[in-house]
């Protein structure tokens, strides 16, 4: 509102002016999109990851999503696929104002473990210029196990041991579940034992287990030990030979 003065005789005389429509704030409609900052994966398994869009100043129309791998330089090989949960598009309206959509990163035993870069394109369809970006960093991580000795030459009736040792790999934290298989078929499963069978594993550090053995007949007997985290993906081994006079 502005404010003028006038002056009649010798009386000042003030009358207020309507402002202009142009001084009124404007309001360009628009959207946002967001996502997670951190995700993690381990080697050989596949995360779904969601982006929320979100209407600004009343935009409606539909917004459709591209994720694309920006860095680091890669291979169809050692690389991440992506693969996209939701085709359609979100459409935004005056009372549905926000919606996600997903995508899959796809990882195999030989991809990278790095942290990558997905970068998330968000456009109106309407609007080819009308775009927005989110990068998402994916950080891929595993763990190995070895055992320590790999091969035991001992006598009926002793009992000998072996340090199964899992090893974080990029920040790899979880717990281990390990199952053993020994064989020939023939040998008794209690001849071995392993503890603990399910240790925790915390990221950048090592856990050890310790295998136990005792064998009550001459012979050669291995022990395949295979450890998975909790979803059950992926699986590494050691196996120990135990040769027995």
């Amino acid at each position: 509102m502005a404010l003028v003065l006038s002056m009649v005789g010798a009386l000042p005389v003030y009358a207020v002016a309507a402002a202009g429509a142009n001084a009124s704030a404007q309001c360009t409609p628009d959207f946002t999109v967001s996502g997670p900052t951190n995700v993690m994966v381990t080697r050989a398994t596949t995360v779904l990851i969601g982006v929320t869009v979100t209407a600004v100043c009343g935009l409606v129309g539909n917004i459709g999503i591209s994720p694309s791998v920006t860095a680091p330089p890669h291979t169809a090989t050692n690389g991440v696929s992506l693969h996209q949960a939701t085709y359609r598009p979100i459409a935004l309206t005056a009372t549905h104002t926000s919606g996600g959509a997903s995508f899959t990163a796809v990882t195999t035993e030989n991809t990278l473990m790095t942290t990558w870069t997905i970068t998330v394109t968000a456009f109106d369809e309407s609007n080819g210029s009308l775009r927005h970006f989110v990068n998402i960093s994916l950080t891929v991580d595993d763990f190995a196990i070895a055992a320590n000795p790999t091969s035991i030459t001992t006598s009926v009736g002793k009992t000998v041991t072996s340090m199964v040792t899992a090893t974080s790999l990029n920040g790899f934290s979880g717990q281990i579940f390990y199952s053993g298989l020994l064989s020939p078929s023939t040998v008794s499963p209690e001849s071995c034992n392993l503890q603990p069978p399910q240790p925790t594993l915390g990221a950048g550090s090592s856990v050890i287990s310790t295998l136990t053995c005792s064998f009550n007949k001459k012979g050669t007997y291995t022990m395949l030990e295979s450890a998975t985290p909790f979803n059950g993906e992926p699986s590494h081994n050691a196996t120990i030979t135990f040769i027995v006079k």
